[in-house]
């Protein structure tokens, strides 16, 4: 009786010490993009810039799409430069990393200019 008891505290063990050294765990690593300048006005130049500290995007492949459209591709292509569309519509511009440990991820950004003209009239002027 022993010895059984002996044997399946034994077989029990080495499946449970078995199951702890199998287990992975994949993480996908995010990507965020910033433009230079934050607050684009209608018609800027925007430089958009992927980064990421969880794969090294210097090795992979990146395609950048704006509006729909490809704006680029290659590797290490870490930004792009666009215009930024007319006040009161919006842009899209999307990077998709393609090798290394990022695989398949993308992320997007949607670039809504604008600008304000500010009209001050002074009370009791001429």
């Amino acid at each position: 009786m022993k010895r059984g008891l002996c044997i399946g505290i034994f077989v029990y063990l080495l499946i449970v010490i078995g199951t702890l050294g199998s287990a992975h765990a994949q993480v996908t690593p995010d990507i965020s993009l910033d433009t230079i300048p934050l607050n684009p006005q209608p018609g800027d130049t925007v430089t958009v810039t992927a980064t990421s500290y969880g794969a090294d995007l210097s090795q992979a492949t990146l395609s950048w799409v704006y509006n729909g459209k490809s704006a680029g591709a290659g590797i290490g292509k870490t930004s792009i430069s666009v215009v930024a569309p007319a006040a009161g519509s919006t842009a899209t511009v999307t990077v998709t990393v393609n090798g290394g440990v990022a695989s398949g991820v993308s992320a997007s950004i949607v670039l809504r200019p604008g600008s304000v003209d500010l009209l001050w009239e002074a009370a009791d002027a001429y």
